[in-house]
Protein backbone atom coordinates (compact mmCIF):
# COMPACT_ATOMS: atom_id res chain seq x y z
CA UNK A 1 0.00 0.00 0.00
CA UNK A 2 2.57 2.55 1.06
CA UNK A 3 4.38 1.71 -2.30
CA UNK A 4 1.60 2.65 -4.78
CA UNK A 5 1.03 5.53 -2.32
CA UNK A 6 4.85 6.94 -2.96
CA UNK A 7 4.91 5.54 -6.52
CA UNK A 8 1.99 7.78 -7.39
CA UNK A 9 2.99 10.99 -5.58
CA UNK A 10 6.02 10.23 -7.53
CA UNK A 11 4.51 9.96 -10.98
CA UNK A 12 2.58 13.28 -10.38
CA UNK A 13 5.95 15.08 -9.89
CA UNK A 14 7.41 13.21 -13.16
CA UNK A 15 4.16 14.53 -15.16
CA UNK A 16 4.75 17.53 -13.48
CA UNK A 17 8.40 17.62 -14.77
CA UNK A 18 7.36 16.84 -18.25
CA UNK A 19 4.65 19.25 -19.15
CA UNK A 20 7.40 22.10 -17.61
CA UNK A 21 9.85 21.53 -20.19
CA UNK A 22 8.59 23.94 -23.02
CA UNK A 23 8.72 26.50 -20.54
CA UNK A 24 11.42 29.05 -18.89
CA UNK A 25 11.29 27.09 -15.20
CA UNK A 26 14.27 26.00 -13.76
CA UNK A 27 11.81 23.93 -11.16
CA UNK A 28 11.79 21.23 -13.92
CA UNK A 29 14.35 20.05 -16.53
CA UNK A 30 15.94 22.98 -18.47
CA UNK A 31 15.30 26.43 -19.84
CA UNK A 32 13.05 26.27 -22.75
CA UNK A 33 15.82 28.12 -24.91
CA UNK A 34 18.54 25.31 -24.08
CA UNK A 35 16.43 22.51 -24.91
CA UNK A 36 15.18 23.55 -28.28
CA UNK A 37 19.01 24.42 -29.01
CA UNK A 38 19.51 20.54 -28.58
CA UNK A 39 17.36 19.48 -30.75
CA UNK A 40 18.09 21.84 -33.72
CA UNK A 41 20.38 19.64 -34.96
CA UNK A 42 18.45 16.28 -35.04
CA UNK A 43 15.57 18.07 -36.33
CA UNK A 44 16.99 20.02 -38.95
CA UNK A 45 18.82 16.66 -40.24
CA UNK A 46 15.43 15.26 -39.96
CA UNK A 47 14.35 18.19 -42.54
CA UNK A 48 17.26 17.68 -45.28
CA UNK A 49 19.77 19.50 -43.81
CA UNK A 50 23.16 18.26 -42.46
CA UNK A 51 23.64 16.61 -39.26
CA UNK A 52 27.28 18.84 -38.91
CA UNK A 53 27.24 21.64 -41.30
CA UNK A 54 30.85 23.34 -42.66
CA UNK A 55 32.04 26.32 -40.43
CA UNK A 56 31.57 28.61 -43.60
CA UNK A 57 28.05 27.92 -44.57
CA UNK A 58 24.85 26.32 -43.57
CA UNK A 59 23.03 26.32 -41.00
CA UNK A 60 24.51 27.12 -37.09
CA UNK A 61 22.92 23.96 -34.69
CA UNK A 62 25.87 24.12 -32.17
CA UNK A 63 26.37 20.54 -32.66
CA UNK A 64 29.51 19.65 -31.23
CA UNK A 65 28.89 15.75 -30.09
CA UNK A 66 29.19 12.40 -31.46
CA UNK A 67 26.22 11.53 -34.02
CA UNK A 68 24.33 9.82 -31.37
CA UNK A 69 23.86 12.17 -28.91
CA UNK A 70 21.65 14.20 -30.86
CA UNK A 71 20.03 11.05 -33.15
CA UNK A 72 18.89 9.36 -29.83
CA UNK A 73 16.41 12.63 -30.08
CA UNK A 74 14.91 11.64 -33.41
CA UNK A 75 11.73 10.87 -32.39
CA UNK A 76 11.15 13.84 -30.79
CA UNK A 77 12.45 15.82 -34.08
CA UNK A 78 9.90 14.68 -36.13
CA UNK A 79 6.79 16.79 -34.11
CA UNK A 80 6.77 20.09 -36.03
CA UNK A 81 4.97 22.02 -33.14
CA UNK A 82 8.04 22.84 -31.22
CA UNK A 83 6.22 22.50 -27.42
CA UNK A 84 5.16 18.92 -28.67
CA UNK A 85 8.93 18.09 -29.68
CA UNK A 86 10.29 19.22 -26.31
CA UNK A 87 7.60 17.58 -24.42
CA UNK A 88 8.84 14.02 -26.57
CA UNK A 89 12.08 15.19 -25.99
CA UNK A 90 12.15 15.51 -22.19
CA UNK A 91 10.38 12.07 -22.10
CA UNK A 92 12.80 10.43 -24.17
CA UNK A 93 15.87 12.22 -21.62
CA UNK A 94 13.90 10.62 -18.56
CA UNK A 95 13.43 7.27 -20.27
CA UNK A 96 16.85 6.79 -20.79
CA UNK A 97 18.28 8.25 -17.78
CA UNK A 98 16.05 5.31 -16.13
CA UNK A 99 16.58 2.73 -18.09
CA UNK A 100 19.58 1.53 -16.42
CA UNK A 101 17.89 1.80 -12.86
CA UNK A 102 15.06 -0.33 -14.15
CA UNK A 103 17.20 -3.02 -15.90
CA UNK A 104 19.39 -2.95 -12.47
CA UNK A 105 15.45 -3.51 -9.98
CA UNK A 106 14.49 -5.84 -12.30
CA UNK A 107 18.17 -8.25 -12.70
CA UNK A 108 18.12 -7.71 -8.81
CA UNK A 109 14.11 -8.43 -7.98
CA UNK A 110 14.75 -11.76 -10.49
CA UNK A 111 17.50 -12.63 -7.74
CA UNK A 112 15.46 -12.72 -4.56
CA UNK A 113 13.31 -15.93 -3.95
CA UNK A 114 11.36 -14.11 -0.93
CA UNK A 115 8.09 -11.77 -1.68
CA UNK A 116 9.35 -9.41 0.83
CA UNK A 117 12.56 -8.74 -0.22
CA UNK A 118 11.70 -8.31 -3.93
CA UNK A 119 8.90 -5.54 -2.52
CA UNK A 120 11.62 -3.94 -0.53
CA UNK A 121 13.62 -3.65 -3.65
CA UNK A 122 11.15 -2.19 -5.59
CA UNK A 123 9.99 0.14 -2.78
CA UNK A 124 14.08 1.28 -2.30
CA UNK A 125 13.76 2.32 -6.11
CA UNK A 126 11.09 4.29 -6.34
CA UNK A 127 12.28 6.07 -3.42
CA UNK A 128 15.70 6.64 -4.94
CA UNK A 129 13.72 7.54 -8.06
CA UNK A 130 12.28 10.41 -5.85
CA UNK A 131 15.07 11.82 -4.47
CA UNK A 132 16.52 12.27 -7.64
CA UNK A 133 13.48 14.24 -8.59
CA UNK A 134 13.64 16.22 -5.40
CA UNK A 135 17.17 17.33 -6.15
CA UNK A 136 17.26 20.34 -8.35
CA UNK A 137 20.88 18.82 -10.19
CA UNK A 138 19.66 15.52 -10.40
CA UNK A 139 16.19 16.77 -11.87
CA UNK A 140 18.05 19.08 -14.45
CA UNK A 141 19.67 15.79 -15.59
CA UNK A 142 16.86 13.91 -15.37
CA UNK A 143 14.73 15.69 -17.62
CA UNK A 144 16.55 18.33 -19.56
CA UNK A 145 17.56 17.22 -22.93
CA UNK A 146 20.84 16.66 -23.86
CA UNK A 147 23.57 14.28 -25.06
CA UNK A 148 24.34 13.19 -21.57
CA UNK A 149 21.42 11.51 -21.41
CA UNK A 150 22.05 8.74 -23.87
CA UNK A 151 25.86 8.81 -22.91
CA UNK A 152 24.92 7.54 -19.35
CA UNK A 153 22.32 5.18 -20.57
CA UNK A 154 24.96 3.55 -22.45
CA UNK A 155 27.85 3.75 -20.06
CA UNK A 156 25.28 2.23 -16.30
CA UNK A 157 24.01 -0.48 -19.26
CA UNK A 158 27.34 -1.54 -19.90
CA UNK A 159 28.42 -1.50 -16.11
CA UNK A 160 25.45 -3.31 -15.50
CA UNK A 161 26.11 -6.45 -18.19
CA UNK A 162 29.76 -6.19 -16.73
CA UNK A 163 28.73 -6.48 -13.17
CA UNK A 164 26.18 -9.70 -14.47
CA UNK A 165 29.40 -10.93 -16.77
CA UNK A 166 31.68 -10.58 -13.36
CA UNK A 167 29.06 -12.49 -11.28
CA UNK A 168 27.84 -15.50 -13.64
CA UNK A 169 30.53 -15.16 -16.36
CA UNK A 170 27.78 -15.63 -19.01
CA UNK A 171 29.79 -14.99 -22.60
CA UNK A 172 26.12 -12.78 -23.79
CA UNK A 173 26.70 -10.59 -20.76
CA UNK A 174 30.55 -9.76 -21.43
CA UNK A 175 29.26 -9.07 -25.21
CA UNK A 176 26.42 -6.89 -24.31
CA UNK A 177 28.73 -5.20 -21.55
CA UNK A 178 31.01 -4.34 -24.38
CA UNK A 179 28.39 -3.12 -26.89
CA UNK A 180 26.93 -0.52 -24.52
CA UNK A 181 30.19 0.72 -23.89
CA UNK A 182 31.50 1.24 -27.27
CA UNK A 183 28.39 2.66 -28.75
CA UNK A 184 28.40 5.20 -25.58
CA UNK A 185 31.87 6.67 -27.43
CA UNK A 186 29.27 7.60 -30.81
CA UNK A 187 27.13 9.61 -27.90
CA UNK A 188 29.64 11.58 -25.93
CA UNK A 189 33.29 11.41 -26.47
CA UNK A 190 33.93 11.92 -22.45
CA UNK A 191 33.26 7.83 -22.25
CA UNK A 192 36.00 7.57 -24.77
CA UNK A 193 38.70 5.50 -21.62
CA UNK A 194 35.51 3.43 -20.60
CA UNK A 195 36.47 0.85 -22.82
CA UNK A 196 39.98 0.41 -22.44
CA UNK A 197 39.71 0.94 -18.94
CA UNK A 198 36.92 -2.18 -18.60
CA UNK A 199 39.53 -4.17 -21.23
CA UNK A 200 42.19 -3.89 -18.63
CA UNK A 201 39.79 -5.22 -15.86
CA UNK A 202 38.47 -7.91 -17.80
CA UNK A 203 42.03 -9.21 -17.85
CA UNK A 204 42.85 -8.73 -14.76
CA UNK A 205 39.75 -10.90 -13.19
CA UNK A 206 39.43 -13.12 -15.92
CA UNK A 207 42.48 -13.57 -17.92
CA UNK A 208 43.28 -13.68 -21.65
CA UNK A 209 40.03 -15.54 -23.35
CA UNK A 210 37.34 -12.96 -21.82
CA UNK A 211 40.43 -10.21 -22.92
CA UNK A 212 40.05 -11.26 -26.19
CA UNK A 213 36.32 -11.60 -26.33
CA UNK A 214 36.18 -8.32 -24.72
CA UNK A 215 38.37 -7.00 -27.81
CA UNK A 216 36.50 -8.68 -30.39
CA UNK A 217 33.08 -6.99 -29.19
CA UNK A 218 34.78 -4.06 -28.95
CA UNK A 219 35.77 -3.82 -32.40
CA UNK A 220 32.75 -5.09 -34.05
CA UNK A 221 30.65 -2.22 -32.04
CA UNK A 222 33.22 -0.04 -33.73
CA UNK A 223 32.61 -1.25 -37.16
CA UNK A 224 28.86 -1.26 -37.02
CA UNK A 225 28.45 2.12 -35.37
CA UNK A 226 31.42 3.27 -38.21
CA UNK A 227 29.28 1.89 -41.14
CA UNK A 228 25.54 2.72 -39.35
CA UNK A 229 26.65 6.68 -38.93
CA UNK A 230 29.31 7.39 -41.84
CA UNK A 231 26.63 8.13 -44.46
CA UNK A 232 24.66 10.38 -42.02
CA UNK A 233 27.88 12.36 -40.80
CA UNK A 234 29.10 13.15 -44.78
CA UNK A 235 25.67 13.86 -45.96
Amino acid sequence: MVLWAVGLLFLILIISAISAAPQEQWVFGAAGTWNDARLAPVAAWLRGYPLYTPVSSGIVNGNIYPPLGALAFTPAAIFDHPVAAIIVGSILSLLMNLSPAVALTLWSHRLQTSTKAAETILLGTVLYLGLLIINQGTRYSLFAIHADAPAIALMLMGVIFYAKWWTTREPSSIGLSTFFLGSGVWAKLSEFPLPFVFLIVTYLIGGLRPTLVFSAWSLATLVFWFLMLTPIVVD
